[in-house]
């Protein structure tokens, strides 16, 4: 594998946030199970004994950014529906645009304002009668033309509530065989209102890899709920959430980690192919 597995975790989903508009009389379809006004709060975990462990066995080194949850249990970010788009036509798919507020909670400096990239985390969801709709999603955020300012909003964070999970996982599952990365044996199934992809104990490039497991799950609303990452059994990272809640994301590098990143990261590397 040319990229070392210790790069590719943490920069798993990279996301790019930019500035949109306000949607002030929109009505969005019934495929959106989210309504303006909602607050949602991610809460970011790492354990850093099983990421050393990992970075260990892989033969890297921990970066400095794990370090910071030595210290402190959790970084929480807070998202707060701000508007949410008519459905807009598509080149070849019909979506809707959601603007979150964002607010991050970081211990020791309470909740904060988080606008580095600007005013609104925008959230783009297709259409729910897309068929494979993971990959759809990919495509179609390459070929669409999104209203400006915005140049890039981030998909699956929220889906549509009554997305078709049988038909989603197994398209995404088509995606998945697609992708070796110097892995083998990686396997996808359907779990629950989302999906979990095992990578098997192997040796890549000399070095001994135990089995790694990303699981990623959406609520009834279509927010994305909870997730884990795990090595050799252990939690390496997780996503925790109460009811109705969503994930939360470390400050800088490790943005939208486990399953939902995991996806970005396959197409970047099936495109570079």
């Amino acid at each position: 594998m040319k990229k070392s597995l210790i790069i590719l975790v943490c920069l798993l989903g990279l996301f790019f946030f930019l500035p949109f508009i306000n949607f002030s009389m929109a009505i969005p379809p019934d495929y959106i199970g989210v309504q303006v006004g909602e607050e949602y709060t991610w809460t970011f975990r790492v354990n850093v004994n099983t990421f050393t462990e990992y970075a260990t066995d892989m033969g890297q080194t921990v970066p400095a950014e794990i370090s910071m949850f030595e210290t402190m249990s959790s970084v929480q970010l807070k998202g707060i529906v701000a508007s949410i788009s008519d459905e807009i036509p598509g080149i070849s798919y019909d979506y809707v645009i959601i603007n979150l507020s964002l607010y991050m909670n970081v211990p020791g400096y309470g909740w904060m304002d988080f606008q580095d990239f600007g005013e609104y985390l925008p959230v783009f969801v297709l259409s729910n009668e897309t068929s494979n709709y993971f990959n759809s999603t990919m495509n179609a955020m390459e070929t669409e033309m999104l209203p400006p300012p915005i140049g890039f909003a981030l998909p699956f964070l929220i889906v549509p509530h009554n997305l078709n999970w049988t038909d989603a996982v197994q398209g995404l599952n088509d995606v998945v065989q697609d992708f070796t990365g110097g892995v083998t044996g990686l396997a996808l199934e359907e779990f629950g209102n989302g999906f979990k992809i095992t990578i098997p104990a192997q040796t890549i490039n000399t070095f001994a890899m135990q089995q790694m497991d990303y699981i990623a799950q959406w609520n009834d609303k279509g927010v994305f709920g909870q997730g884990q990452i795990l090595y050799g059994g252990a939690t390496m990272m997780s996503i925790n959430v109460p009811e109705s809640e969503i994930p939360g994301y470390e400050i800088t590098i490790l943005l939208g980690v486990l399953g939902v990143s995991t996806l970005g990261l396959f197409y970047y590397i099936k495109k570079r192919k």
